[in-house]
């Protein structure tokens, strides 16, 4: 029998997705079950994909939103030039990877999340200066970060020291509370007030390849947020590496196919390939990635994600020197997919993204495995 997830929105109505039968499924629906077990749905967050058409004043539009949100970029800017402040203070080394002001963009951004994703990978400094090939290695050759990615870094790295008993505590309870908040408000910055000009370019495709003027699509993510909206208040990631690196094909995970519109859960360290090409980030760092090879046993709706991948993002990641290009390397984990008629129904043409309502009515508030 086809295993099977179902979920209910806020509305009444339910859905069903056909999932996938592979080795790397078994273990994802382990997971589900376990953080639908332990938390359940998160129920105050609006669904993750939100498209709109734009005519072709999309330069207006990004500077109207990042001029009337001025008191939330003041906010934002504020509380993370404070953690740096404090990460600074506690450690007795240099940040070295800037600050926000109240006129930072997506370059900023960019730089200062960079300082944020190494320090709490290596746990004691904010840049490695890795040359192009090192980055290579790192990204393609060690995909357990923080196993054989830290034995390679240390290897080229020498002066890097290891965070273990007492000194892992204190970065723990220390140390990575401000580092969440730097991650936590680089997002919100970016996500509230900087439109990248990008997402206009995608949605606008595929609206038009759609035939319609809007969708929402629901996302499940689980209950275990902190205060800042991003960061989970206790472990529900799982990592799978060595189960990936032994027993599972490349192709049972990672796919372009259009057949697929269903994704694992973004689970990511730094920022998947899309996130990066929005921000104008180059995709050759090393935190830039399809996966951290974590599953949280959540998913997304993203009929969008074969046009994104084949259309967007590849041509752009060539553009960079010829990097590589392969599903394996850039395409999200593709997990089944729910009926095209249901989308259809549900989630086209809601009206315009002012109306509140339509949006909470797809959030999620109930979901099953059907085995």
């Amino acid at each position: 029998m086809t295993a099977k997830v179902l979920f209910s929105l806020n509305n009444g109505v339910d859905g069903e997705i056909v999932l996938r039968d592979n080795l790397f499924m078994d273990y994802w629906k382990f997971v589900f079950k376990q953080n639908n077990r332990k938390v359940g749905p998160r129920q105050d967050k609006f669904p993750n994909a939100c498209f709109t058409k734009t005519g072709p004043d999309i330069d207006i539009a990004i500077k109207e939103q990042y001029d009337r949100t001025v008191d939330q970029r003041a906010e934002c800017v504020d509380r993370v030039n404070d953690a740096i402040l404090q990460i600074e203070q506690v450690t007795g080394n240099k940040w070295n990877s800037g600050r926000l002001s109240i006129n930072s963009w997506t370059e900023d951004c960019n730089r200062v999340h960079r300082g944020f994703t190494t320090f709490a990978l290596t746990r004691c400094t904010d840049q490695l200066g890795l040359s192009e090939q090192e980055q290579r290695t790192l990204k393609y050759d060690h995909p357990d970060l923080h196993a054989s990615g830290w034995l390679y870094m240390k290897s080229i790295k020498p002066s890097l020291k290891q965070t273990v008993g007492e000194d892992y505590i204190y970065f723990r309870d220390v140390i990575e509370p401000q580092l969440h908040e730097v991650n936590a408000y680089v997002h919100h910055l970016e996500n509230i007030c900087i439109v990248s000009k990008r997402v206009f370019e995608l949605a606008n495709a595929y609206l038009n390849s759609e035939n319609i003027n809007d969708c929402w699509f629901p996302n499940l993510d689980w209950n275990s947020k902190q205060a800042d909206g991003v960061t989970d208040a206790g472990r529900i990631d799982y990592n799978y590496a060595d189960l990936a690196q032994q027993t599972i094909a490349t192709d049972e995970l990672y796919s372009s196919d259009p057949k697929y519109n269903i994704y694992d859960l973004k689970n990511i360290l730094g920022k998947d390939y899309e996130k990066a090409w929005f921000d104008y980030d180059d995709p050759r760092n090393w935190d830039v990635t399809n996966t951290f090879n974590t599953s949280k046993g959540g998913f997304e709706i993203r009929p969008h994600q074969s046009m994104l991948t084949r259309d967007f993002i590849k041509p752009w990641i060539d553009s960079y020197n010829h990097f590589p290009t392969d599903d394996p390397l850039v395409s999200p984990i593709a997990i089944g997919a729910i009926d095209h008629q249901w989308l259809k129904s549900n989630c086209f043409n809601l009206g315009h993204e002012g109306n509140i309502n339509a949006r909470r009515n797809l959030g999620i508030v109930k979901t099953d495995l059907i085995e």
